[in-house]
C-alpha cells in the first residue's frame, strides 16, 4: 500500500474536514500511530496509519474536505510493493508569473468553478485586502478578475463585518437544511398566544424585537447570515 486514502468512517458519511495533521513529510511512522484528525458529521475522529513506513506527501491542509477514497496520505516506497495506484490521482500543478501581462489559470467551462483567473498584482491585491480571491466573481473577459472586483469584495465584507468559515457540525446542517429547503414542501405553523397578564399598553413588537436584540447580544452569530 503506498497510498492511504480516507477509510469509510461509518454512519454513511461520505466526506470529512482535516484538523489537524499530526505527521510531517519525511516522519518515520508506525502502524496504528495517529496521522491526522478530522472532524465528520457525527464526531471528532483520529485516523491512525495502516502500516509502518515513511510518510512521503500529505494531501490536504487543516480546513480542507476530504472524501471516503480520496488520498490522504502517501507511504516512500520501499521497493517491494506495487507501484500501481486503483483510481486516478489528480495533483493540481501551479503555474508562477511574474509580470502582468500573464494570466494565471485558464478559462473555465461554462456552469464550472474552475481554476481562478487574475494577474499577479490583482492577487497581491486580494492578499492585501485579505480577500479570499477563490470567492470572488471576475467581471472581466472569461471571468478575469480584475483591481476593481477586489475592491468591491473588499467594501463588502468590511461593511457587512467579519466572516468566519462555515466548518464542522455547522457545515453539515447547512448542508442538511440547504437540501431540505431545496426538496421539501415548505409549511407555515401557526399558533395563539394568551397575553392577558401582560401590562396595559404592552407593544408585543417592540418586546419581541427586544427579545431578539437580547438573543443576540448573548449569541452574535444570530446575527448572520450563510454566505453562498
Amino acid at each position: 500500500m503506498r497510498y492511504f486514502n480516507l477509510p469509510d468512517l461509518g454512519e454513511g458519511l461520505l466526506e470529512a474536514e482535516i484538523i489537524e495533521w499530526h505527521v510531517a513529510s519525511g516522519d518515520s511512522v508506525a502502524a496504528d500511530q495517529i496521522l491526522v484528525t478530522v472532524e465528520t458529521a457525527k464526531a471528532i475522529v483520529e485516523i491512525p496509519s495502516p502500516r509502518e513506513g515513511v510518510v512521503a506527501a500529505m494531501f490536504g491542509q487543516p480546513g480542507d474536505i476530504v472524501h471516503v477514497g480520496e488520498p490522504l496520505v502517501e507511504y516512500v516506497s520501499d521497493g517491494h510493493e506495487s507501484q500501481t495506484v486503483v483510481g486516478e490521482l489528480h495533483v493540481a500543478a501551479r503555474s508562477e508569473a511574474s509580470e502582468d501581462r500573464f494570466i494565471i489559470g485558464a478559462a473555465q467551462a461554462p456552469g464550472t468553478r474552475g481554476p481562478v483567473r487574475a494577474t499577479p498584482s490583482v492577487r497581491a491585491l486580494a492578499k492585501r485586502l485579505n480577500v479570499d480571491i477563490g470567492r470572488v466573481t471576475g467581471s472581466g473577459p472569461q471571468g478575469l478578475i480584475s483591481a476593481a472586483d477586489i475592491e468591491r469584495v473588499a467594501k463588502l465584507e468590511k461593511e457587512k463585518g467579519p466572516s468566519i468559515p462555515l466548518r464542522g457540525v455547522r457545515r453539515f446542517m447547512a448542508k442538511s437544511m440547504a437540501l431540505s429547503r431545496d426538496h421539501v414542501v415548505p409549511v407555515t405553523i401557526n399558533d395563539d398566544c394568551n397575553l392577558a397578564n401582560w401590562p396595559d399598553g404592552t407593544d408585543p413588537t417592540l418586546r419581541l424585537l427586544k427579545a431578539i436584540v437580547s438573543g443576540c447580544e448573548a449569541e452574535p452569530i444570530l446575527n448572520s447570515w450563510l454566505d453562498n
